[in-house]
């Protein structure tokens, strides 16, 4: 072994330098990226809240719903009525049905009203045909306004060649915050 085979061995210089320079690419590439993306966003930011000064949007971000007022809107689009509370409680419907899951309705349900949950709706029709008049008034109701349960079912009956059917988009959770009289257990008769 010579002298120059030792210097060549032992000298690192150059591919430490080479080594440093990539790696001295890479972190300024990344920093050029990640000042464009701030920039990016911070534009974006200032455009929306510019839209939003000159009275663009409704305080939300623009493609979020209601969620409170779709059960509602859906209905009205289908051509099912809305009930009020007050309504329901004068029994201006002939035949009030809750859509909840059967265990909801025993534990507790508006008087009168008889199960028809959103997933049965055949069999609780079968069980109650006789007690339904198609052209009579049926309201429906189910946990409150973010439950669809109460369109399922109204749709259906809708499909079903019932002409009023009406939807108490408050649901049981209304009725009962407003104090509305509970009944509990199976409704004996068909109202």
């Amino acid at each position: 072994m010579t002298d120059g085979d030792v210097m060549r061995r032992g000298d690192f210089s150059n591919g430490w330098k080479k080594s440093f320079q990539s790696l001295e690419k890479w972190a300024w590439r990344t920093a050029v990226d990640a000042a464009v993306l701030l920039a990016l966003a911070a534009a974006l930011a200032a455009g929306v809240n510019a839209w939003k000064l000159r009275g663009g949007g409704s305080g939300g971000l623009p493609w979020a719903g209601d969620w409170d007022s779709y059960v509602e809107s859906k209905a009205l689009a289908a051509g099912i009525g809305i009930v009020t509370m007050r309504e329901l409680a004068d029994r201006v419907p002939s035949a009030v049905l809750d859509a909840r899951p059967r265990e909801l309705y025993r534990a507790g349900h508006v008087p009168g009203a008889w199960p028809c949950p959103a997933g049965d709706v055949d069999a609780s029709l079968a069980e109650h045909v006789a007690d339904l008049d198609p052209a009579a008034p049926v309201a429906v109701y189910c946990d409150g306004a973010a439950c669809a349960d109460s369109l399922e079912v109204a749709l259906e009956l809708k499909a079903r060649g019932f002409a009023r059917v009406g939807l108490y988009p408050g649901g049981w959770s209304e009725w009962t915050a407003n104090g509305g009289a509970v009944e509990t257990g199976e409704t004996e008769a068909a109202p």
